[in-house]
């Protein structure tokens, strides 16, 4: 039987920098593939033209080749494609509410974006907390809901908080919360509430000593740290689930593989590193973290967790977001609401600030071109400021001329508008990862293809 093999045109072929490698993508539904550069004219006879199997002649090497391009959803073979467009579909139905509980903080980190100016100290208040998540979710009280106590720094107001838990949990049946804290005010009392109520929580830290906590605690300050350890300790001590959030700087970043390696000895599973937004203190802060020294220690965590998690049960799994996000991508797993595009921002993702101002992204607090009303108001409807919304609609990748030239737009995880808003004045730009991701989704394909990791052992926590 003959065989007619073709690749579409809107594939392209590049080298992977460092590497005896290359890597074919399609820009249209993101399958990709990585093979030996000995190949690369090869492949590229088949791009754009429909080849028969009786005009080659192929030994096992090639056989091999063209079976991986097919099974990788690069290669038509008689025009059927082994990829399905369905796999790549976000699936989470989930409503995210995140709830600025106070704009006060005991500390001042020199990068924190969210009210780095306020001269009045507010809280939100729960008297109705109630009707105004109701109002945010439709009155649809069946609904899956994630309450996020955000801040300034939440535990400041915690009878708050379980004023709010208590109400929320007998008015709605599938609602889970989860408090982002700098930990520095976490007591047995409080550990005692989030376990009953299995609330995750989140600490806010950029390593495991002082210098890489700088920007967070200052020079001379080692009493926050040292709390902050403890505290930890005695989370993972009394079996909370948590997780550490890190803001990537110049003074971090060389030691995030050590710092993970600390915490994970001491019980920590779950981590996020974050890169600075350029709003309010960090509003001049460029912490120009050199892109393939970035690119190499992102390779090593990923190897790391990659092989950490070969060895152990998938409960005790450890995991880092944005390495989960790009191995997820690569794979066409389903990512979540920030990392789609477009992003969920007003419809899978709320944000309620202190004095009630709701917003369709907790990134965009304060910021009143944004503001859809005041939850308090009678009449309050998120209806009546879809234009907002669709703003944000609007926005992705295919609206992004940059974005719909480069060959990896279908696999970028780097969507969230909020970067190029702060950075630019403009939520149209493309944002400020690009250089990075050009450079760390190939060395991923590279980890995939070479099976040096496995999807299976990557996960979200």
């Amino acid at each position: 039987m003959d065989y007619y093999f073709k690749i579409a045109d809107t594939c392209s072929i590049h080298k992977i920098a460092g590497y005896d490698q290359s890597y074919i993508v399609d820009n249209t539904n993101g399958c990709w593939c990585v093979f030996d550069n000995e190949f690369s004219d090869f492949i590229s006879a088949f791009i754009g033209n429909s080849v028969s199997s009786v005009d080659l002649h192929l030994n096992h090497t090639h056989f091999a080749l063209l079976k991986s391009l097919f099974m990788q959803g690069i290669l038509r073979i008689n025009e059927e494609s082994y990829f399905t467009e369905k796999e790549t579909k976000e699936t989470n139905n989930r409503l995210t509410i995140i709830v600025n509980t106070t704009n006060r903080c005991n500390l001042r980190c020199d990068y924190c974006y969210a009210y780095s100016d306020s001269p009045h100290r507010l809280s939100f208040s729960p008297v109705s907390i109630e009707e105004d998540i109701k109002k945010i979710a439709g009155n649809n009280t069946k609904q899956e809901i994630l309450v996020v106590f955000h801040g300034g720094e939440p535990l400041l107001c915690w009878d708050r908080i379980v004023e709010m838990v208590q109400k929320l949990s007998d008015t709605f049946d599938d609602i889970s919360f989860s408090i982002q804290t700098n930990g520095t005010l976490i007591n047995k009392q409080i550990v005692d509430f989030v376990k009953t109520h299995n609330i995750r929580i989140g600490v806010s830290l950029d390593g495991s000593d002082k210098q890489t906590n700088i920007h967070r605690f200052g020079e001379d300050n080692n009493d926050y740290l040292n709390t902050v350890s403890r505290n930890i300790d005695l989370l993972t001590h009394n079996g909370v689930k948590f997780g550490i959030l890190s803001v990537v700087t110049n003074e971090n970043y060389k030691e995030l593989l050590n710092s993970m390696s600390f915490f994970v000895e001491k019980g920590v599973r779950g981590f996020g590193y974050n890169y600075i937004l350029s709003k309010g203190r960090s509003s001049d802060k460029n912490p120009a973290v050199p892109v393939s020294e970035l690119v190499d220690v992102y390779t090593k965590i990923a190897c790391y967790i990659n092989d950490y998690n070969a060895r152990h049960d998938p409960k005790d799994y450890i995991s880092e977001r944005t390495v989960s996000v790009l191995v997820y991508s690569l794979a066409h797993k389903p990512l979540g609401a920030c990392y789609s595009s477009p992003c969920m921002a007003g419809d899978g993702h709320f944000a309620l600030d202190v004095n009630g101002d709701v917003y369709p992204c907790d990134e965009f607090v304060g910021e009143s071109e944004f503001c859809i009303g005041n939850i308090r108001n009678e009449d309050f409807s998120i209806d009546n400021k879809r234009d907002i919304i669709a703003r944000f609609r609007c926005r992705s990748i295919d609206s992004l001329e940059k974005c719909r030239q480069c060959p990896l737009n279908r696999l970028c995880p780097f969507k969230c508008p909020s970067d190029s808003y702060y950075r630019t004045g403009e939520l149209f730009q493309p944002h400020s990862m690009c250089e990075f991701t050009r450079f760390v989704l190939p060395r991923y394909m590279y980890l995939l293809q070479n099976s040096i990791i496995r999807p299976e052992y990557f996960v979200f926590h």
